[in-house]
């Protein structure tokens, strides 16, 4: 899955850059003259700031998944196999100057997640409520074609799950109940790159590849406490487009991979959409 996510990420980035090469060859007409389509364009980017000059904005954002949810332990092992379906509805706001913008996230969401356990074949149901808030200070290096640029963040994911075993008979371990319920939170710091690629005119696509490095907490309703840290990775890809001034859309996708050491690995992938607004001044 790690490998078709950053394959993915990186057709993307090769696909628009072609893309953008062609775009750049053609010449507007009228008094512009042979001014061509490059100049500014990075500016068409709902969250870029003018040289100079102060932006803020905001979306309401939608971020729906469903796919394969593989368990693993402690040691990275594969435990357990299954799917996860569930969405996370939630809003941005940014405020940015010059090459610099900072941006807070937020997500609430509910999963499904059913899985079968290998080795003994026992099956469970299991209800997740998360919510996610993340923080980021991105710095832009301007260019003509391409616009990369570096961030750094932090950002907090807690989860709070009841899992229920559906096969008959059997019972958790170690409190011989059928139900198991526990609380995780993943405090993460980010560091990453990423590329603003304008396409033509008021579209453009915009993604990033971050490292996470993650404490991790979980209690589980025993009473137990385990703790851990590691190093994990996300990545978002997004397309977004200038319905009129200030008015926009955006879409993509975003997965993470969160390791939590002697806690709990975790990771998620999916889809998302979102409508925002932006004002330059």
């Amino acid at each position: 899955m790690k490998r078709f996510f950053i394959g993915l990420f990186m057709l993307g980035f090769v696909i628009t850059v072609s893309n953008n090469v062609f775009a750049q060859t053609e010449e507007k007409k009228g008094t512009e003259g042979k001014r061509v389509i490059e100049e500014q364009l990075v500016l068409k980017d709902p969250t870029v700031a003018a040289e100079k000059k102060w932006t803020i904005g905001g979306s309401f954002e939608y971020w729906y998944m469903i796919g394969p949810y593989n368990r693993y332990d402690s040691a990275g092992t594969m435990t357990a196999t299954g799917n996860i379906s569930g969405d996370m509805p939630g809003g941005n706001i940014f405020v940015g100057y010059d090459n610099f913008t900072v941006q807070y996230s937020y997500r609430p969401g509910e999963f499904d997640v059913d899985s079968t356990y290998l080795g003994s074949g026992i099956k469970t149901s299991e209800k997740q409520k998360a919510k996610d808030s993340e923080i980021t200070l991105r710095y832009l290096f301007r260019g003509k074609k391409i616009s990369p640029y570096v961030i750094v963040g932090y950002s907090d994911i807690s989860i709070k799950s009841r899992n229920e075993i559906k096969t008959p008979g059997a019972v958790w371990s170690y409190n011989g109940k059928t139900v198991s319920e526990h609380e995780q939170t993943y405090k993460s710091f980010l560091a990453g790159v990423g590329l603003i690629v304008p396409v033509y005119k008021e579209f453009g696509l915009r993604g990033d590849i971050r490292g996470a490095f993650t404490k991790t907490e979980e209690e589980r309703d025993d009473g137990r406490r385990i703790t851990g840290s590691g190093i994990g990775f996300g990545g978002t890809l997004t397309g977004y487009l200038n319905i009129s001034k200030g008015l926009n859309l955006q879409a993509g996708f975003r997965g993470l991979r969160l390791n939590g050491g002697d806690a709990t690995w975790y990771k998620r992938y999916g889809s998302f959409a979102s409508l925002g607004y932006t004002h330059r001044f």
